[in-house]
This record gives structure tokens, sequence and C-alpha cells, in this order.
């Protein structure tokens, strides 16, 4: 289970980030189109690598059979550190029809990452992809939050703007819909709160 960590100080746009699944001072932030790492819980932060002007750090996930292992969703690209978050090389990835908002590590390392109406699914670090399974809705690319379960490695969530809720207990391969808030609000935090992959937002940087 993640410790709770007080972070008072984020680097300046940062509004989400990562802590290292064993090293709580450990902290990975996404700001505009910069990718930060503190080791010393949030007191200094040290920007190791940039993206394009027209793209941003959307989404951070964190591998639970490695915590070196970061990878950041950009909107346009899927990039993997091996170190730490330090350097980054990109992922290949399959064609796609939309943007890559979010991605996350199911616990067993797998790598889900929603494209339309598709969730993809690597079993390689990204080396190689496969449809994992499609969605009941078409066009389907506003995707608020992707959360695998970090006790069982078939059961995915994701979390749909206007749309509500899915879980797919077969490893992305079928969805259903969740159909009350309170059953998502429950499901989602399950999925969520104790996650080495967890998108965890943290406060902004008081002026």
């Amino acid at each position: 289970m993640l410790r709770r960590t007080n972070i008072q100080r984020t680097p300046a746009g940062a509004e989400h980030g990562k802590f290292h699944r064993t090293a709580s001072n450990i902290v990975y932030m996404g700001a505009a189109g910069h990718f930060y790492r503190s080791t010393d819980s949030g007191a200094s932060w040290q920007r190791t690598t940039s993206v394009s002007d027209n793209s941003a750090i959307d989404d951070i996930a964190v591998d639970p059979l490695n915590s070196g292992r970061v990878y950041a969703a950009t909107g346009t690209s899927v990039l993997v550190s091996q170190d730490g978050g330090l350097t980054f090389t990109p992922v290949a990835l399959p064609n796609r029809q939309g943007s890559v908002w979010r991605i996350d590590c199911g616990v067993d390392g797998a790598i889900y990452v929603p494209d339309g109406a598709k969730m993809y699914r690597s079993n390689d670090q990204g080396r190689t992809w496969q449809v994992a399974g499609t969605f009941p809705q078409s066009n389907v690319d506003a995707y608020s939050l992707v959360a695998a379960d970090p006790a069982d490695a078939r059961v995915v969530y994701v979390s749909v703007l206007g749309r509500g809720a899915f879980v797919s207990r077969d490893a992305g391969a079928s969805w259903q819909a969740l159909d009350s808030e309170p059953q998502l609000s429950m499901t989602l935090r399950r999925a969520t709160v104790r996650s080495p992959c967890k998108h965890r937002q943290l406060p902004r940087k008081r002026t």
C-alpha cells in the first residue's frame, strides 16, 4: 500500500503525479510538456525530459514489477524510461485513431492504452501490442481514467467523459458498464488508491 505523503511544492503547471512504488520519497510529475522527478518528497524537482511544444505529459504509469520502469502518455505517443524517469525513449504504438491520453499498468506489468473504441494491451513493455477488446460504444476518445486493479491482473477500469465508467474482468476483452455513482466511486477507489500505477492528484503550488 502506498504511504500518503504531503507534497508541499510542485512544478509550475503540474496537476497529477505518481509515487514510486517502494520509495515514497520519489515522485514523478508531468507539467505541460515536461517530465519532473523528485527524490525528496517534492522539496525539490529535477526536469529530466521534454516533449514537443504541441504535446504534454497527460498520464504516467509505473510498472509494479520494476519501479524504475516508468511510462508517460504525451497525447501523441508513449515514452518509456528504464532508469526511474531520468531518460525516455519512444514506444512504438499500433495505428491509432485518437490521442494517447491515458495509460496504466496491470499488476502483471501489462500496459493498457485506450484508443477510440479499442483497448490496446502490451505484455512485453510496449514492443508489441494487441487489441484486447472493444467498448460497447463507438467513437470513444475522452478517457478521464484508466486504472488496472492492483490485486487482479484481469480487472481493468475506465472512466469515459459523459458516458460513465466501465469494468473489464477478462484483461480488456469485454466490458460492462458500472451503473450507479456509489458503485463507480467504490470500484474506482478500490482500483486506484492502493495501486502502484495510480494517477494521483497532488496539490498545486501555492502562490
